[in-house]
């Protein structure tokens, strides 16, 4: 059944949703009443109230539970007591998500959290740097981010990069910035100062302007903005960060104009990119990724290592979907950010069909549904981001470390799963084929 996500850009989707809806509950009490007297049929739809008032009172517990810890959040008066909430906001959102299998529930909730401890950290910062008496004025700052936090598909664990802009350079500056790194560590924001770029308006412009040959290296260590990714998938998956970065910015925390204005640069720097030669090798690489089966429907395992026998769903599922898709969106001007955004868009603009569209949305929810698992699985059994590490299992390293995917093992899928998984497969497969055809044979 596809995802119930209407609204007026499509509702052709979300009236194909509300009409197998009905017609599955219809299906399911048909067969619970065959045969049945009136009085066990009633019986039965007494049952089916009960237990439906059951999930609302359960829902209605959830959301007390949520606003509690959103008012300790509030309520903090140092960044110490950050992480222990952090880790109560993940059981709740993991436990959520174990009875209701939302993607999008989960996603909202780990982006509100994450939001939320962030917002407390930056404050505490501000507070503290006020209290030092080195400047009678805070610093003009803007702080964006991007990856899945600027998506809004933030799980679990994430690896958000962060980009701190500043009005102007000098010691109130470089003040507030020696004081923040550290405050979004210890909240459990980030892991890695390679995590977080900081500089100037001016800084943040050059960033994005091409290189010519033997000129002046950059002032601080970001990727390249444009390069094409390498021919090795792994690579390819790890090293690609121009587009995301552009493309999935998000303003987080300061002055709106500044963020503005760091955001229309990006916006040019694209628009500019569209017409290199690097965008079409770009593509090239992104839609010729491969998948998690082969020509042959063979799973693409891991042969060697602790994953050995096991599926990288990030590497050969999420990722190549994530990112031909946001490929797509950015070929066609869709500014849509967040993947089910983008595919309601190019629905909307008639760059997919409806049956696609909703084939799209379904791999989506299934990949996520992995790896949500996985992150799930691997915490309860100590591993990466288990609960005894006080921050540990918020943010993950920012480098893409293995540590940091997701896998699952097709060896315990029962026959169902399997024909799932493989149908988003195929459902991206045909995406991909799509966007050759559009942006590398056609340009």
């Amino acid at each position: 059944m596809p995802l119930l996500l209407g609204n007026k850009e499509n509702d052709i989707m979300q009236w194909r949703a509300s009409r197998e809806l009905v017609a599955l509950l219809k299906e399911s009490l048909a067969l619970k009443w065959a045969g049945s007297s009136p009085a066990q049929m009633e019986s039965s739809l007494v049952g089916f109230v009960a237990a439906l008032e059951g999930e609302l009172r359960q829902e209605e517990r959830y959301l007390h539970e949520l606003s509690g810890l959103n008012d300790a959040v509030d309520a903090a008066s140092s960044l110490e007591e950050l992480p222990p909430l952090q880790e109560r906001y993940r059981d709740l959102i993991a436990a959520h998500f174990s009875r209701r299998q939302s993607v999008l529930a989960l996603c909202e909730l780990a982006g509100d959290r994450h939001d939320r401890i962030l917002a407390k950290a930056v404050l505490l910062t501000q507070l503290r740097q006020a209290t030092t008496g080195r400047t009678p004025a805070q610093p003009v700052f803007a702080l964006l981010v991007s990856d899945a936090g600027g998506r809004g598909e933030q799980t679990l664990r994430y690896r958000n990069r962060y980009f701190l802009l500043l009005d102007q350079a000098g010691p109130d500056a470089a003040h507030l910035v020696g004081l923040l790194l550290p405050a979004l560590t210890a909240a459990g924001v980030v892991k890695s100062e390679q995590q977080l770029w900081h500089g100037s308006l001016g800084d943040w412009q050059a960033l994005w302007q091409p290189k010519a040959p033997g000129s002046e290296p950059r002032p601080f260590p970001m990727p390249l903005p444009f390069e094409a990714p390498p021919s090795h998938p792994q690579q390819a998956f790890e090293q690609q960060q121009s587009l995301e970065t552009l493309l999935d910015l998000r303003f987080l925390q300061g002055d709106p104009s500044l963020a503005g204005q760091a955001l229309e640069s990006a916006r040019q720097a694209l628009q500019s990119e569209c017409e290199r030669d690097s965008f079409r090798q770009l593509s090239r690489r992104v839609l010729s990724l491969p998948l998690a089966t082969g020509h042959f429907g063979r799973w693409r395992l891991q042969k060697a290592g602790e994953h050995r026998g096991e599926l990288d769903v990030e590497e050969f599922a999420l990722g190549p979907l994530v990112m031909t898709v946001r490929l797509l969106a950015w070929h066609s001007k869709i500014e849509a950010r967040g993947t089910v955004a983008r595919i309601q868009a190019l629905l909307a603009h008639g760059l997919l069909d409806v049956e696609l569209a909703e084939r799209l949305l379904q791999a989506y929810r299934c990949f996520m549904q992995l790896k949500i698992q996985h992150e799930i699985d691997s915490d309860g059994n100590g591993g990466v981001g288990s609960g005894s590490g006080g921050s540990a299992g918020v943010g993950s390293d920012g480098d893409g470390s293995r540590e940091s995917r997701s896998f699952c093992k097709p060896a315990e899928f029962d026959a169902a799963a399997e024909e799932r998984v493989k149908s988003s497969v195929a459902a991206l497969f045909s995406l991909q084929k799509i966007g050759y055809q559009r942006i590398v044979e056609q340009g």
